[in-house]
């Protein structure tokens, strides 16, 4: 498989290329379906909506923002006849060789109204392709018209190849189009993770209860064996066991 490997990787979606609705796309950029498979048999689930490119503001009333947070285009989830629709935008990312992993980006989640018209229930989601294990990062239902701006931190995929999908549902109520304020944007993702130093120390952590699939670089990610520890280090990087 070929994944992003550049850091900081930065999308704007000032560009109509920073969007893709090619399921398999997610390979190399940011990609948005409403099935297929994104990558390491991970697939896309069967939707009814997905993101879309936008300038200004959305379709709905009383709902998304007026304007992207930086610059002129942003993405977002209309929500217009909808109910407890979810949809799903995603990204592969290859941490191999860095630490110190991490997302920044700003997020756009309003109803006037509130429940159950909105807002959206929105997370981002991590996929480990080496413990094949979901994991959710992030989520909110904060209700704003302001966009508000989030880093989440993962280090804990360090050295790794990971899947992050960015999820956002709907309102849900009695009447099929009664989610219709949960207009969802996102703007200015930023992944960044530093490259391993030369000559630099890192520590590993090891116990018998931990997995050699682990990153290692937590007491809560350890290793299982010495021998996966020990196998880490490299020509001009040196490896502290605890």
């Amino acid at each position: 498989y070929s994944q992003i490997t550049s850091f900081p990787h930065t999308t704007t979606f000032e560009l109509a290329s920073d969007l893709s609705t090619t399921p398999g796309d997610a390979m190399t950029q940011w990609a948005t379906a409403t099935s297929g498979t994104a990558g390491h048999s991970q697939t896309f689930d069967t939707c009814d909506i997905a993101f879309t490119r936008n300038s200004g503001g959305t379709t709905s009333n009383y709902t998304g923002p007026s304007a992207a947070a930086n610059g002129t285009y942003y993405v977002y989830v209309e929500s217009t006849g909808s109910s407890s629709d979810k949809a799903e935008m995603a990204a592969i990312y290859d941490f191999s060789g860095r630490t110190n992993a991490q997302v920044e980006f700003k997020y756009h989640n309003y109803s006037y109204h509130g429940s159950p018209y909105g807002p959206a229930s929105a997370a981002l989601w991590v996929y480990n392709t080496e413990t094949y294990s979901w994991k959710q990062n992030w989520s909110s239902t904060n209700n704003s018209s302001d966009w508000q701006t989030v880093s989440v931190d993962l280090s804990e995929y360090d050295d790794m190849v990971v899947q992050l999908w960015f999820t956002a549902t709907t309102g849900a109520g009695t009447e099929a189009s009664s989610g219709y304020q949960s207009d969802f944007a996102l703007d200015n993702i930023v992944v960044s993770a530093n490259a391993y130093s030369a000559n630099s120390v890192t520590t590993y952590y090891v116990d018998d209860t931990g997995s050699d699939s682990n990153n290692g670089l937590t007491s809560g990610a350890p290793f299982a064996t010495l021998a996966k520890a020990v196998s880490m280090s490299d020509d001009g990087t040196g490896v502290t066991i605890n």
